[in-house]
């Protein structure tokens, strides 16, 4: 694992299934802090503590060259689905990330807020969103280097997740 206090460019890819909202958090990040987001090939590009930082979304055909962290980004709204879809995005890229360091990023922590999320199942049940102890703990447990959350459509806490807590 490269030791990211020795490196000039740090190359930090987003991964996530649709649900996550990563395009939105790198162009609400890029809105906030006034740098461009090239929505063709997906990067953000800013600098932190003199180094120079790309983000990348994963979807973008060179996402995954050499990547330095990965900000793996999953939905909390929806406790019962949580597990599920980072089952399914760690098994669709386990190769590609081994032994690079990832950060466990909830999105939509804003649906906390409303206290019963109206996701309904075919047996009609409601979902509630992930409690913020029980997703730390299950950061641990699959082995992120840390767990982090942001509001993609407020823009909350987006500016640890970028630097101040992964860098």
């Amino acid at each position: 694992m490269t030791n990211l206090t020795n490196v000039d460019l740090v190359r930090c890819v987003v991964i996530g299934d649709s649900a996550c909202g990563k395009e939105m958090m790198l162009k609400k990040y890029a809105a906030f802090s006034g740098v461009p987001y090239d929505v063709t090939s997906g990067q953000l590009v800013t600098a932190f503590n003199g180094r120079k930082c790309v983000f990348i979304d994963s979807s973008a055909d060179q996402g995954f060259d050499d990547p330095h962290v990965f900000l793996l980004c999953v939905s909390v709204a929806r406790q019962s689905s949580v597990e599920e879809t980072v089952r399914m995005i760690l098994d669709t890229v386990i190769d590609r990330i081994r032994s690079v360091p990832f950060v466990l990023v909830g999105t939509q922590i804003e649906k906390r807020l409303i206290p019963r999320i109206e996701y309904v199942n075919e047996n009609g049940t409601n979902f509630m969103p992930m409690p913020l102890h029980v997703a730390e703990q299950f950061a641990k447990r699959i082995g992120a280097s840390k767990y982090l959350e942001c509001s993609e459509i407020t823009g909350v806490s987006q500016q640890p997740v970028y630097f101040g807590k992964i860098l």
